[in-house]
């Protein structure tokens, strides 16, 4: 894919940022620029699959760069982490389910308490929490949210 058209590399970094040309094209364990169909990570703590690309363009004189995208899920809602053209990497199975256990667990005593205080702990959340405590499986081995804990965040 062509980040860039009508311009040396040279002013295409320059346009682009030097540190935003870096998270794009150097080595970076965190993100990467996905295609149609690969697994990304997003900020509900799954991973899912990329199902269309849109990219937004900026004209210059001497042509054009792709400034920043939009990704769309499987479900047809937008990836949220999106800047820059990048994605989070996918996260592992094992990653998933011991951030989704350490969320519930770690923050049950002020975090909960000041949910329920507020209404915004809902009946959802308490067979989530009962859910994960009781060992269930909140992904599959790609990563993505699994038939069980889906129903039950959605119930």
């Amino acid at each position: 894919m062509r980040f860039y058209k009508g311009m040396k590399k040279r002013l295409a970094k320059k346009r682009i940022g030097g540190h935003i040309w870096n998270r794009i094209f150097g080595k970076n364990p965190y993100s990467f620029v996905p295609k149609i169909g690969d697994l990304a990570g997003d900020c509900d703590g799954f991973n899912h699959i990329v199902k269309d690309a849109e990219y937004h363009f900026r004209d210059y004189p001497k042509g054009w760069i792709i400034n920043d995208a939009t990704y769309t899920k499987e479900d047809g809602c937008c990836f949220c982490g999106c800047m820059h053209l990048l994605l989070d990497r996918p996260f592992s199975a094992q990653e998933i389910q011991e951030n989704t256990f350490n969320w519930f667990n770690n923050n049950k005593n002020l975090y909960i308490e000041e949910q329920r205080k507020n209404g915004w702990w809902t009946a959802s959340n308490d067979r989530q929490k009962e859910f994960v405590d009781s060992g269930g499986i909140v992904c599959d081995d790609q990563g993505m949210i699994s038939k069980e804990y889906r129903e039950i965040c959605w119930k």
